[in-house]
């Protein structure tokens, strides 16, 4: 069973995991909690050949201030979990465990670490090392009182056994920010179905809110 917590309500200790379906849901997610993480100052590690304007939600945005003060550490994939340019589950467990261990030394308040490994499925055994490395993974994060992890995967390069595996080792499914939150209403766009969930009350006074939500060209945007 799966606990679903928006971007905002991670907490460390949660291995969560983002099942992504296209670069929009990936960057409404992913920007908002990289986003969120260096504006109150936690760590964040993320995996990636990307250059750190090109990460999802990011585009364009002046990261290198938080580069270069040790705020956000981007990992090569070759670097973190490639041996003789093979997926390599023990690397991957041991470069993300240094770069965790380096962070508390350093007395970060939260660590974040994000790795997207859907292209692993496609390597040898690739399955079989994949299902090692998340569970090693794991047992890092879940005891942590300052470590929270989303594990990215695209679905469109999986198919579902390989979905089916991933959801094993991941209790919380990390869902985006609501667009629009009060007492009364909470407004949260959906991308599988692409939409808007609704929770409360559509009342007069918040109809124009839901309609610049709901804008057409906006959802999914």
């Amino acid at each position: 069973m799966f606990v679903r917590r928006s971007v905002r309500d991670l907490l460390p200790g949660d291995h969560a995991w983002l099942p992504y379906g296209s670069e929009s849901e990936q960057g409404h997610v992913i920007g908002d909690w990289v986003r969120h993480g260096l504006s109150i100052r936690d760590k964040v590690i993320y995996v990636t050949d990307a250059e750190a304007w090109e990460l999802p939600g990011m585009f364009g945005e002046d990261l290198g201030p938080a580069v270069r003060a040790g705020l956000l550490t981007l990992i090569p994939v070759g670097e973190a979990c490639l041996t003789a340019g093979m997926f390599d589950p023990a690397k991957m467990v041991e470069t993300l465990s240094d770069e965790i261990k380096k962070a508390d030394e350093q007395e970060f308040r939260g660590i974040r670490v994000t790795p997207d490994m859907s292209w692993a499925f496609s390597e040898p055994f690739g399955d079989a090392r994949l299902d090692s490395c998340e569970r090693e993974f794991a047992g890092h994060v879940c005891p942590s009182i300052s470590v929270t992890a989303i594990c990215q995967t695209d679905v469109r390069r999986c198919d579902p056994g390989q979905l089916d595996l991933l959801k094993q080792h991941h209790e919380v499914r990390v869902i985006p920010n609501p667009d629009f939150d009060d007492p009364v209403l909470s407004i949260t766009r959906t991308y599988q179905p692409l939409g808007l969930h609704l929770k409360g009350e559509l009342d007069e006074a918040r109809q124009g809110r839901f309609e610049e939500v709901g804008r057409p060209g906006e959802v999914g945007g």
